[in-house]
């Protein structure tokens, strides 16, 4: 978690001609959110789309999964604006409520000359399979 927006950074970096877009969920947008100033600083016009659950997702997956849909730490509120927060870092800030209006923005980020995030507000609870569960990370496998 909160790789996605730094290696599209390292991907424009890499590859200034091509357009980037990355896909994030807001748990891990948030652990590197600061990156939004790198993305300016360097004049790298990204996209990032966060899909704005409110929650650390696979968490509460996890708790509904294993632990009777019993939820600790993993909601993450709805306070933050995230087009708001790269609005303060000299980003390009799109928020959007409704499905119709993901392509569009995507559309306007592209036509950006700096780094534009996407909140896409999400209100489904739906699961995400397959699911890594912590049994499967701690086997062996030769």
């Amino acid at each position: 978690m909160g790789f996605g927006a730094p290696a599209a950074i390292g991907a424009r970096a890499s590859n200034p001609s091509k357009p980037v877009i990355a896909v994030v969920g807001d748990g891990s947008f948030i652990m590197t959110c600061q990156e939004i100033a790198s993305a300016v600083e360097e004049k790298f016009p990204i996209v990032v789309l966060v899909m704005n659950d409110y929650c650390l997702g696979m968490i509460k997956q996890l708790q509904d999964s294993f632990y009777g849909k019993r939820h600790e730490s993993c909601g993450l509120g709805r306070s933050v604006d995230y087009a708001k927060l790269a609005e303060s870092m000299g980003g390009v800030g799109i928020r959007v409520p409704e499905e119709s209006q993901i392509e569009p923005a995507i559309r306007a980020g592209l036509d950006e000359e700096r780094i534009t995030v996407i909140d896409c507000i999400l209100e489904d609870t739906s699961h995400i399979y397959p699911m890594v569960t912590g049994k499967s990370l701690s086997e062996y496998q030769e």
